[in-house]
């Protein structure tokens, strides 16, 4: 298997698992725009579980998706970073948990975990090269 089909297989494997994700954060957007018809100076009653959750992919999550994103971007993403985002969409339903349950050292623990892949998919983008060798000009 080629660097490039190993990029592409990963890169693929975690969008297919963000794909949920946006679009659970998209209908929970879109029923709360149903339920003030568009007002934005309303705040509508929602169930417990889609405000921890909007709260969570809003404030916690959004710069590790963009971190995770931006190693795609850039060519970066193999199995490794992979593996760790598949792990940084369990942590999401952790903190969403922990934000239910106003449980502190579950969401102490949940926010260290999110640091700390955040930060190796942030070193992962300057370690790698960019660079596929399978598509070197041959001498």
């Amino acid at each position: 298997m080629s660097e490039f089909d190993r990029f592409r297989g990963s890169s693929k494997a975690f969008i297919v698992f963000m794909l949920f994700i946006f679009l659970l954060y998209a209908a929970i957007i879109m029923i709360r725009m149903i339920k003030v018809k568009g007002d934005k100076n309303k705040i509508p009653v929602m169930p417990a579980f889609f405000e921890a959750y909007k709260r969570v992919f809003e404030v916690d999550m959004m710069y590790s998706f963009l971190v995770y994103f931006m190693a795609i971007s850039l060519g970066t993403m193999y199995e490794f970073l992979c593996i760790f985002g598949i792990v940084l969409i369990g942590i999401s339903v952790l903190l969403t948990i922990a934000h239910l349950k106003d449980h502190r050292k579950l969401k102490l623990i949940a926010k260290i975990a999110n640091f700390s892949l955040t930060v190796i998919g942030f070193l992962n983008i300057f370690i790698n090269d960019m660079y596929f060798s399978d598509f070197a000009i041959s001498k």
